[in-house]
């Protein structure tokens, strides 16, 4: 009786222990890799329970999820009044790692209203560069028009010819505003991409990229 007991609570324990399923991580901060302490991290598990874990000196954090098995997708967070998370969204989700599973992820934080104040900056810098590249452009093409304009005045062209050729010119002039036009997406998404991004754990190549779109050369 003892033994069939025992057999059916190990029956029915065994799926909650192969269901608890741990995540270990750091946090830092944004381009200095600075570990930083006293970060509460989220996670919201199977049940209504918010599982935290509080980072120690080192940032490193652990979350356990009792009610989760390896493979399963979960959502990271802060809580903290004094930072903000850097992480795209594409980041903050991850799949829980196998028990064997040598995985760690990087959470990445700075002062409260830095990454949207940097956001601010890095748009006012790619909408400058746009309109600069855009105003050169069309400095470029108002040139050629008056070089055709010169080629019938001294007869190397016929007056059909001009028109044919000055309408090609304003042509691309149009499709040059156009273009000019929706750069304003393309300016928020650069600078809503650079924003979040951690240099600390960035290669070469995109540190290069980087001081090169601060420098005004998109």
């Amino acid at each position: 009786m003892k033994n069939l007991l025992f057999l059916l609570l190990f029956v029915l324990c065994t799926p909650a222990l192969l269901a608890q399923s741990e995540l270990h991580g750091l946090v830092t901060y944004q381009n200095t890799g600075k570990r930083m302490d006293a970060i509460q991290v989220t996670a919201r598990g199977a049940s209504p329970t918010i599982t935290k874990a509080t980072t120690n000196g080192e940032g490193a954090f652990k979350l356990v999820f009792p009610n989760k098995q390896s493979g399963e997708s979960v959502v990271l967070n802060i809580e903290n009044r004094r930072y903000d998370l850097v992480n795209h969204a594409r980041e903050l989700e991850v799949l829980l790692p196998a028990p064997d599973e040598n995985k760690q992820v990087r959470l990445v934080v700075c002062n409260k209203g830095e990454r949207d104040a940097n956001a601010a900056k890095y748009y006012d810098i790619a909408v400058e560069t746009f309109t600069k590249s855009y105003k050169r452009k069309i400095a470029e093409q108002d040139q050629k028009i008056s070089a055709v304009e010169q080629q019938l005045v001294e007869g190397n062209i016929t007056q059909a010819e001009q028109a044919q050729q000055i309408a090609a010119l304003n042509a691309e002039k149009a499709e040059l505003y156009e273009k000019f036009k929706n750069l304003d997406e393309t300016a928020w998404k650069l600078a809503e991409d650079f924003s979040k991004v951690d240099l600390a754990q960035a290669d070469e190549t995109y540190k290069k990229a980087f001081g090169l779109f601060q420098e005004g050369k998109i």
